[in-house]
């Protein structure tokens, strides 16, 4: 069973993924996960000049959909209040594919021939994200069986 414990607040999570929001855009969906695998692909789409300190698995992060980006801001791993990386990947760059079960989504994201895993919850004990487990279900529902972008 996935439940994670952490101090992740809805606050944190706005503020931290506004920072890297494209002025056009607005989220449809936003919701705190782990990066399971991450890859060099991921780094072509930072949004900071420099190169992010985040390890390439179990990485925490913040994760908000608009009309066009997925983005990601990575946590710190030794303070969640921390971030640690920000990434801005057009949704035509990548190919979506989410599988849900009682307790998670699981989302996978192709960039090219490499992919990145993310673990989405659909609760997080000690947490206030009210809208965690609604905006989980609206995404995977958009992708549980199709392939964004291309």
């Amino acid at each position: 069973m996935s439940v994670f414990v952490l101090s992740v607040h809805q606050d944190a999570m706005q503020n931290k993924l506004t920072s890297i929001l494209p002025k056009d855009e607005k989220y449809r969906q936003m919701f705190f996960g782990s990066m399971k695998s991450a890859t060099p692909a991921l780094f072509s789409y930072c949004v900071d000049r420099n190169r992010p300190k985040i390890g390439s698995s179990n990485v925490n992060c913040y994760i908000g959909v608009t009309e066009k980006h997925l983005m990601i801001v990575t946590l710190s791993s030794l303070d969640v209040l921390k971030t640690s990386g920000g990434f801005r990947i057009p949704l035509k760059d990548i190919r979506i594919v989410t599988r849900g079960n009682i307790f998670q989504c699981m989302v996978d994201l192709g960039i090219g021939k490499e992919h990145i895993r993310l673990s989405v919850p659909y609760s997080v004990l000690g947490s206030d994200l009210k809208k965690q487990k609604v905006s989980i279900q609206a995404f995977c529902a958009e992708y549980e069986t199709a392939d964004s972008g291309q």
